[in-house]
């Protein structure tokens, strides 16, 4: 046993009533994550729930459910879950980033660029020298890009260019 812990033999009956309870999470948790990444999401969704039934402060849990949401195109499902994610974990850049996604595809951009540059903020990029999450930032771009944010006002010398709306 490392030095700090204990042998669960060695725990009271509250510690390890608390340590199997988290066990079970666990169980709980993995069972969702494979069954997101098998697309069986109606199985993920309610193992999620499971999981934010023995921890009401799981906001990974919320965002499973809005992953799994999201992957059926269940817009409104999806925005609730990632919202509720935030009121528990009101900096999780994870969450940010599929509110951002939910309102590219609905063409809700002021709020995607909004959404999107939170994520980035969270995920390290928002200081001088932070690094933030490579996709966060693609999907950044992609987002201002749909948005019409993103124009091309001086092409090199000879280069032909498409004209873009609002540029």
């Amino acid at each position: 046993v490392p030095v700090g812990m204990r042998a669960v033999s060695d725990l009271t009956d509250v510690e390890r009533a608390e340590y199997e309870r988290a066990e079970a999470l666990l169980v709980t948790l993995e069972a969702a994550v494979a069954a997101t990444a098998a697309g069986n999401f109606d199985v993920a969704i309610a193992n999620f729930q499971e999981g934010l039934s023995a921890n009401q402060d799981c906001f990974q849990c919320y965002h499973g459910i809005g992953m799994a949401y999201l992957a059926q195109e269940e817009y409104g499902d999806a925005e609730a879950a990632f919202n509720s994610s935030l009121e528990l974990n009101p900096d999780y850049a994870e969450a940010y980033e599929g509110l951002a996604t939910i309102y590219n595809s609905q063409r809700r951009f002021d709020e995607a660029v909004e959404a999107s540059a939170r994520a980035a903020e969270l995920s390290g990029g928002g200081g001088v020298g932070g690094l933030a999450d490579p996709d966060t930032i693609f999907n950044q771009g992609l987002i201002n890009w749909n948005a019409g944010n993103i124009c091309f006002n001086a092409p090199p010398e000879g280069v032909k260019t498409i004209p873009i709306l609002g540029c």
